[in-house]
């Protein structure tokens, strides 16, 4: 009798352990559920690119449009059909296929911008003095490899993405850039320019970075894609305002994760090349990564990644500048003086190998201006 009533206990005992066990597995399932439900999904930084208006669109303003922005959207929010519209360089159905190039300078240059028509002047008066001697003038007397390069980036196009540091100790060099960015665009399209006709398939983009915590929120960055409209590139870097990173390291890899991505809308044929301008290295944690964008870079679109360090307080580059240069297949420079900062950004876009020859131009034009 007691045999059997102590089995009996055993075996409730043992039911009861089992119930308990599939109890709590189903509670830990229920609750598992509950987490996954009501768990946001993870925040993702999208870049929202300055709009652009297309020049056959009337709809569309060839100003520059509104002020890029950072948001912060879900995953699910992220969608083609409610991604901000890249510059129209982008195909928005596609998401990475340029349109078709289309006129970058307007037939009379003089009627929109000051240095062009300076360009314009120049070219007629050097015309005037070596006929007969090229189909520019502007680089009459330039090294034979700086000419074929030239021919090589008519026949190509040329995409250019100005990377700058936006953070309080930039404030010289970003007021430089405002003053001379239409020096800049008007002697490399003067240089690329043919038979007095200008080139059709120049453009130029913006990405401009802060340190994390700034007003540019968390992707640390405000981008332009590539543009042939020269007033919007000069309107967004009017809009650049030199603040905050109050650390030294910046975000550097996030700025080129955004300059290096199809949405900037870059194109296999053409020239394409990055100039990162800044003064601080890149965050620890961020420094592999920068490094992989820019060798990503260079496999993806044939591109180079010049760097311009403008630290004042060094006799050598940043060893995390030379670094992504080498790894973008390009060069680092330290700029000498702030003065010198726009004839180092066409330095930069042409190849330092032909600094000699861009700055017989540059002092060419410099004279003239």
């Amino acid at each position: 009798m007691n045999e059997h009533v102590t089995d009996s206990w055993g075996q409730r005992a043992k039911a009861w352990g089992i119930s308990a066990v599939v109890h709590a597995l189903i509670v830990l399932l229920l609750a598992s559920l509950v987490l996954a439900v009501a768990q946001p999904p993870p925040i993702e930084a999208v870049v929202s690119f300055e709009p652009v208006g297309r020049p056959d669109d009337p709809s569309t303003s060839s100003s520059g449009g509104s002020a890029p922005r950072v948001e912060a959207t879900s995953d699910s929010a992220a969608s083609p059909s409610t991604a901000p519209m890249p510059a129209p360089s982008v195909d928005a159905s596609l998401g990475s296929t340029p349109a078709p190039d289309q006129s970058v300078l307007p037939t009379d240059p003089a009627m929109s911008d000051p240095a062009l028509a300076l360009l314009v002047e120049l070219t007629e008066q050097l015309s005037a003095e070596h006929t007969g001697r090229g189909d520019n003038p502007l680089i009459d007397g330039s090294s034979e490899g700086f000419q074929q390069m030239v021919g090589g980036i008519r026949g190509r196009g040329l995409d250019v993405v100005f990377v700058i540091d936006a953070t309080n100790s930039m404030s010289g060099i970003i007021g430089q850039a405002k003053e001379r960015v239409h020096d800049v665009i008007g002697v490399i399209t003067g240089v690329l320019s043919k038979d007095g006709l200008p080139p059709r398939n120049v453009r130029f983009g913006v990405v401009a970075y802060k340190d994390y915590g700034d007003e540019y929120g968390i992707a640390a960055a405000k981008a332009l894609a590539l543009t042939h409209e020269f007033e919007s590139v000069r309107e967004f870097i009017d809009r650049i305002t030199a603040s905050g990173g109050g650390d030294i390291p910046e975000p550097i890899h996030e700025a080129l994760k955004i300059a290096t991505e199809r949405k900037m809308g870059w194109k296999r044929s053409a020239t394409s090349i990055i100039v990162l301008i800044g003064d601080s290295p890149v965050h620890p944690g961020g420094r592999n990564e920068a490094i992989a964008e820019a060798r990503g870079f260079r496999k993806r679109f044939a591109g180079t990644v010049n760097v311009i360090d403008v630290g004042t307080d060094r006799k050598v580059v940043l060893g995390d500048f030379q670094e992504i240069a080498e790894a973008g297949g390009g060069t680092a420079s330290l700029l000498a003086s702030e003065k010198a900062f726009w004839e180092n950004l066409i330095v930069s876009v042409f190849g330092k190998r032909f600094e000699r020859d861009v700055q017989t131009i540059v002092e060419r034009y410099a004279d003239y201006r």
